[in-house]
């Protein structure tokens, strides 16, 4: 959203604030970060790990706490990245969508090359199952439908508004985590699906409340 309104001059005003604060509230309720959601020990924990829970070994923690680093920054990188490439998306919208899909296919091979043969050491592929192979066809698959979704979506639509709808797939995610892989709730989870549907609706009448509120603040 940012980038679009200094790079693509869309219009940013207190409604999209709104917008945004709403969503950002929402993924920070939903993905628990540990700083603001300290993790509670469980009730049947023996004494001894309680213990480590209070007082902990500081050369684990300093592990962990390196993972922990690079992993948010990682993560901090994804929507950075992202939000480039719709906007480079935006302006190539006269290309046909297969020329950028062939692009990002063959930008990910090279990645993928690169780190089978350069940085992974271990066998590649010896012990994969039948299991194994369909589930890697479906990721390519979803992963190319889901490129020629949203370099379609790009093309008809605001990258902001693209971006903001494209956030509900982290309530798709929590969905499939809970039902599939059994992931703990918490009662807060349903605020945050809440604030991420109420962004994307908000997002959605942006126009008609436009039209009906002449305010161009808003």
């Amino acid at each position: 959203m940012v980038l679009s309104c200094i790079i693509l001059r869309d219009h940013c005003g207190v409604w999209r604030c709104l917008v945004a604060i709403t969503l950002l509230g929402g993924v920070m309720i939903l993905s628990r970060p540990p700083a603001l959601f300290p993790p509670t020990p469980h009730p049947n924990a023996t004494n001894n790990s309680l213990h480590d829970l209070e007082h902990g070994d500081h050369h684990g923690q300093a592990n962990e706490g390196g993972y922990e680093l690079v992993g948010i920054l990682c993560a901090l990188a994804v929507p950075v990245l992202s939000s480039w490439i719709v906007i480079i998306t935006r302006q190539a919208k006269h290309v046909h969508y297969s020329v950028l899909v062939f692009w990002f296919g063959v930008g990910g091979l090279i990645v993928s090359l690169i780190g089978i043969f350069a940085i992974d050491t271990d066998p590649m592929f010896n012990n994969w199952d039948m299991r194994e192979w369909i589930l890697s066809f479906m990721v390519a698959l979803v992963g190319i439908l889901g490129t020629i979704s949203m370099n379609k979506a790009v093309c008809w639509v605001t990258p902001s508004k693209a971006m903001v709808v494209r956030s509900f797939e982290v309530v798709a995610a929590y969905i499939l985590q809970v039902t599939v892989f059994d992931v703990p709730t918490h009662w807060t989870d349903l605020a945050g699906t809440i604030c991420i549907i109420g962004a994307v609706i908000m997002m959605g009448v942006e126009d008609c409340l436009m039209e009906a509120v002449n305010w161009r603040f808003l």
